[in-house]
């Protein structure tokens, strides 16, 4: 399994219902890094007689870029 962005023992589950009870933390505090993708696709059709197949390559996240933690 991989790293954590954050120490996960730094946080409990909230005590009260009050405001005092959730915590100091901001909103938003905690984010991941910024991930943008790129997904390609080719496809081709053409005529077999009364069929009509379809030729198709997806690719997903072609370039596979994570990029640091904007703030």
């Amino acid at each position: 399994m991989g790293e954590f962005w954050y120490d996960k023992t730094l946080f409990s589950q909230p005590t009260g219902a009050a405001k005092e009870g959730f915590g100091n933390s901001g909103r938003n505090e905690f984010r991941r890094p910024a991930v943008w993708n790129v997904n390609m696709g080719f496809y081709k059709s053409f005529r077999a007689g009364r069929l009509q197949p379809e030729l198709r390559i997806d690719v997903t996240n072609i370039f596979n870029i994570v990029t640091g933690a904007r703030r």
